[in-house]
């Protein structure tokens, strides 16, 4: 079942932690006017930015409804601005959730956790707790944890989405700041283990706003990206792990082959699934698909050597990484050749 809150306030912030938190995979109650044509653009906005934080897709989509549906069972409780009073009722008492005050310029409410929050709030992941009591600080510190945002991090540098969309995920790349906690977010969600007699599922993700180019669908230096994401995945899967690299063994990428065959737009959930046409002894040929539901929208076929690290030279891999190879080739070999496998730069359909 998905977690349940309440937004109670109508200012474009309650917008933005509406969005957030619909997002993010919440059911999420909102006053009847909070609807309307400015909180779908904040919605449009926030679908095409938060997803691309995140180096995999999100959970579903949370549902939208009414105040009238807040009950006993609501998790959290945030009120943006001024508020009516009488919408607590029903939350009040024992038992009640957690109610966080994001006071935005309003006097703030008696018996709540005060906090601040930055525009957009749908990107920004960073918020200020107002002084309290130890106690209601740690809970409320957990609660916003818990709808992804860092307690008491930095403010927003100036720019529209697409700058902070693009400063944060540098800040992912360096695991620093607030990107490490991006990075860390995402940990929670677990990843399923690899089924080797089919072809693997090595991404799940949407397109960022800062993998677009000038025609407004992801450029082409992106999917190498994507697909080089997608062979660190595998490598994972196949125990090439930071461990295993520090012992002396790692691959290195020989051959790159990519065709564009349809487009994606920002905000897009795209997924790759890998096939192993060789995988034995030092030898590891991937032939990478990206899908965006049942249309192919490009193919990667990629070479790689497993290299001894000591001395920069192709060898065999060893133990876990050996037997998993093994497991990989003899699962994909009785797969019929994905079609476009070994196709050359210019050649006819």
């Amino acid at each position: 079942m998905s977690p349940r809150a309440a937004i109670l306030g109508t200012c474009p912030r309650a917008a933005g932690w509406a969005a957030r938190l619909l997002i993010l995979g919440w059911d999420v109650a909102v006053p009847e006017d909070l609807h309307g044509p400015d909180f779908d653009a904040v919605l449009v906005r926030a679908r095409l930015a938060l997803p691309g934080l995140y180096d995999r897709a999100l959970p579903p989509e949370g549902r939208l409804t009414g105040l009238d549906a807040m009950d006993a069972a609501t998790d959290t409780v945030v009120i943006v601005g001024s508020f009516d009073p009488a919408a607590l009722i029903s939350v009040e008492g024992s038992g009640a959730p957690p109610v966080l005050h994001d006071a935005n310029g309003a006097p703030r409410r008696l018996g709540t956790v005060g906090i601040e929050a930055h525009d957009p709030v749908y990107i920004w992941p960073s918020v200020t707790i107002a002084p309290t009591d130890a106690a209601a600080r740690d809970h409320a510190a957990t609660v916003l944890t818990e709808l992804g945002m860092v307690p008491d991090g930095p403010p927003p540098q100036p720019g529209g989405d697409a700058v902070l969309v693009g400063i944060l995920r540098a800040l992912r790349h360096a695991d620093c700041g607030l990107g490490a906690h991006l990075k860390a977010d995402e940990l929670r969600w677990p990843i399923p283990a690899p089924d080797w007699s089919r072809p693997v599922e090595t991404a799940r993700r949407a397109v960022p706003l800062d993998w677009t180019d000038f025609n407004g669908h992801m450029t082409e230096s992106r999917y190498l990206l994507a697909f080089a994401d997608a062979t660190e995945r595998l490598m994972d899967d196949l125990g090439c792990t930071p461990d295993y690299i520090a012992s002396g063994g790692s691959f290195f990428t020989a051959e790159t082959h990519i065709r564009h065959l349809s487009e994606i737009l920002a905000g897009e959930v795209f997924h790759i699934t890998t096939h192993a046409l060789q995988s034995a002894g030092a030898k590891l040929h991937l032939f990478h698909q990206m899908w965006r539901g049942e249309t192919l929208l490009a193919t990667g076929e990629h070479f790689l050597l497993h290299v001894d690290l000591e001395t920069r030279r192709p060898g065999p891999p060893k133990g876990t990484v050996a037997e998993r190879m093994a497991l990989l080739g003899a699962g994909h070999a009785a797969l019929a050749a994905p079609a476009g496998a070994g196709r050359f730069v210019g050649q006819r359909p």
